[in-house]
């Protein structure tokens, strides 16, 4: 069997200090079995491409997270 290059990781992070200050850029990594891979960095630019993309999810997601903190410590929602 052969095998084929896939996507191993992304990786985005917000920088808070030198020439990226205030901005995200990250890493992508593509691996191919155990002993092949490459990465390579994500500018400013396409890491608030990939932001943009995720927003809606992230959202749902920290609403959902909300909603199930508000019922494990049996508070009230309001």
């Amino acid at each position: 069997m052969t095998e084929e290059w896939r996507l191993g990781r992304i990786n985005l992070r917000f920088i808070d200090f030198g020439e990226d200050a205030g901005k995200y850029t990250g890493s992508i990594e593509f691996e191919k079995g155990r002993e092949e891979s490459f990465k390579f960095k994500i500018q400013p630019d396409m890491a608030a491409k990939y932001i943009e993309l995720l927003a809606d999810d992230i959202v749902s997601g920290a609403d959902n997270l909300a909603q199930d903190l508000v019922k494990s410590l049996g508070l009230k929602e309001k």
